[in-house]
């Protein structure tokens, strides 16, 4: 993943962290495995499947999930 799209990941990250809680972020990452962050302020975690970082954020109101 380039520098840039990186950039704007953690932008989209910064502004749901803005926001009320119920907003969260899932990235596919190079390795395969699934980044889950919500907001506000919530560390990122990550899970091996798809399926458990929906499961950790199903009781977010709006997902974003990034696959690139």
């Amino acid at each position: 993943m380039n520098n840039s799209i990186k950039a704007r990941i953690a932008s989209l990250q910064a502004i749901a962290a803005q926001k009320q809680t119920g907003i969260a972020i899932m990235t596919l990452l190079e390795n395969g495995a699934w980044a889950a962050c919500r907001a506000p302020q919530s560390p990122e975690k990550v899970f091996q499947t798809e399926q458990a970082a929906r499961d950790y954020l199903s009781d977010c109101e709006c997902v974003i999930i990034i696959d690139l």
